[in-house]
């Protein structure tokens, strides 16, 4: 890990299942200190890692392992960015490896207009949350929940952020928030702003999972930016396998004059799209 003011000390224990990162010096024998920490914290049974203010330069994706938090001093207080040479598809991701719970919160990223996803969770269990996040500049998705390769169960996306995130012409990736392939998930209090689409929950059509059992609500979504064939809220399912059960309820839509329609539903069953404001 790379810090804009490096310094060096001890690693801290607090409270009980709380890891305080205090050492944040680079050194040639020791590339990584941030991911073996994780890998260590993860291995002795899980728990808390509280990231220190600063800047946290990436040049690499940050592995979040199962059963680990990740928590940083609070939005605009820690910040994580990738350097000029990042090598990576996300910041923070999870690998297509064990199920087990993970949790990010507290904490500014900013992708610099890299074509990145911010904060990729693959296959994660109920319990599993991204919560007080701010997300920007990701030239791909702020937030990716799923993949082509396993669905995520019951996770959490409420209290964040987004300003310019996605990239409209993208398969994949083109809202600030991608659920793929999910169960039980929620999608609650997210500011999403200046971004190509807003929230888009869809099955791979190349896979045999579902989309089943989730809220979109009480988002509060603001584009200026043309990207057909909507910019607010999509829910896609597939022909063979609709999607099923999704509450769409109580989000406030801004968009500028010209923009295409807010809601796009393909092939969904019991999908509850009402008490939305659209302005």
């Amino acid at each position: 890990m790379e810090t804009k003011n490096s310094r060096r000390g001890p690693v801290a224990a607090g409270a009980a299942g709380v890891m305080l990162l205090v050492f944040t010096l680079v050194t040639a024998a020791h590339a990584d200190p941030l991911q073996d920490q994780l890998n260590a914290l993860s291995t002795a049974g899980g728990g808390v890692f509280t990231l220190p203010a600063g800047m946290i330069m990436r040049s690499t994706t940050l592995d979040l392992p199962i059963n680990v938090s990740l928590r940083g001093a609070g939005q605009g207080v820690t910040w994580m960015v990738p350097t000029d040479t990042f090598a990576g598809a996300s910041l923070i991701d999870t690998s297509e490896g064990p199920v087990g719970v993970v949790r990010v919160s507290d904490l500014t990223i900013d992708a610099r207009g890299f074509s990145l996803i911010g904060i990729w969770f693959q296959n994660v269990s109920t319990g599993s949350s991204i919560e007080r996040v701010s997300l920007r500049n990701t030239g791909r998705s702020g937030i990716v929940i799923g993949s082509t390769a396993g669905r995520a169960h019951g996770v959490r996306v409420t209290h964040n952020t987004f300003t310019s995130c996605g990239d409209p012409t993208l398969p994949y990736d083109k809202s600030a928030i991608s659920i793929i392939n999910s169960v039980d998930f929620i999608v609650a209090e997210n500011i999403i702003q200046d971004s190509a689409w807003g929230v888009t929950a869809e099955i791979n059509p190349q896979t045999t999972e579902l989309l089943i059992n989730g809220l979109i609500i009480n988002n509060l979504i603001r584009s200026s930016v043309i990207a057909l064939p909507y910019w607010g809220i999509a829910i896609l399912g597939q022909p063979d396998r609709p999607a099923q059960h999704i509450g769409v309820r109580g989000n406030q839509l801004y968009g500028a004059p010209g923009l295409p329609q807010p809601f796009l539903i393909e092939h969904g069953l019991n999908v509850d799209v009402r008490d939305n404001s659209v302005f």
